[in-house]
């Protein structure tokens, strides 16, 4: 019984793995993008998921809040370059901007900037 359970893990945490490399294998991130690939690839299969429902998972959130408090350090380059990336994830990942959005809300994570904004390039930040 008790190998059967360490198999299930085994093939769950397999499984998830895959699942969470399956954004950074499929497409180079940008430059913009360093500091901000562990929430691209963590938070990707949430943000690409069909459907209004928006239920991130723990470690999306924690990456969440890593990457807003890395852009925070620097406003002017830090936020432009998330921007940027966020703005990458919806043109070529795919991502909802609607639940991109919605991630602070979600997940306690504290932004000083409008997301809305952000995403749509109405941001005025300064540019790299």
């Amino acid at each position: 019984m008790g190998q059967k359970k360490g198999l299930c893990l085994a093939v769950f945490f397999m499984v998830y793995g895959l699942l969470a490399t399956t954004f950074s294998a499929a497409v180079d991130l940008p430059d913009y993008c360093h500091g901000y690939e562990y929430m691209v690839n963590t938070c990707g299969y949430d943000l690409t998921t069909t459907g209004p429902s928006f239920t991130p998972g723990h470690p999306c959130c924690g990456a969440s809040r890593f990457a807003f408090e890395y852009a925070m350090r620097d406003h002017g380059k830090g936020i432009a370059d998330l921007c940027k990336c966020l703005q990458f994830g919806v043109k070529n990942l795919k991502f909802d901007p609607n639940k991109i959005i919605k991630i602070p809300q979600f997940c306690g994570a504290y932004i000083n900037i409008s997301l809305d904004k952000c995403i749509s390039g109405k941001l005025l930040a300064p540019s790299r």
